[in-house]
């Protein structure tokens, strides 16, 4: 597809139903099964646009045989025929509203890559001493 078709992340919005994306996995995920830790409920993913906004990504466990060879950190993707949802989740790993969705029938091809977009959000050693933490910050441990 030509690149005109491509919706960037900051112009989606929740009455989109017909998109395509293009981004670069930068980290993802398995996210257990509540109280059973070693099934899996869900991958999780974050991707990265041309422009350095980022979105969630989620691939069902029904559905992870079907995009297992997609989900590789630094792959870039095409998507399309995905679900565009509200991002409404108690932990929230990029400051997009939405969240995207695997389904039975998305369509992922590997794409070019899309460059080296700088993705950090750099905060101060001040700010992190007074709590002063943007609300979409994630800390590993």
């Amino acid at each position: 597809m030509a690149s005109s078709n491509i919706t960037l992340f900051k112009d989606l919005n929740i009455q989109m139903s017909d998109f395509i994306l293009k981004g670069r996995v930068i980290c993802l995920w398995r996210q257990p099964v509540n109280k059973r830790p070693l099934e899996t409920d869900s991958i999780e993913l974050i991707l990265l646009d041309t422009q350095g906004y980022k979105i969630q990504a989620t691939v069902l466990n029904q559905y992870v045989s079907e995009f297992k060879r997609y989900l590789r950190e630094r792959l870039c993707l095409q998507i399309s025929n995905a679900k565009l949802g509200s991002n409404n989740g108690n932990q929230k790993f990029c400051d997009n509203p939405y969240k995207v969705s695997f389904l039975a029938d998305t369509k992922v091809t590997i794409c070019e890559d899309i460059g080296d977009i700088k993705h950090f959000k750099l905060v101060s050693v001040k700010d992190i001493e007074h709590y002063k933490l943007p609300t979409d910050l994630s800390l590993g441990s």
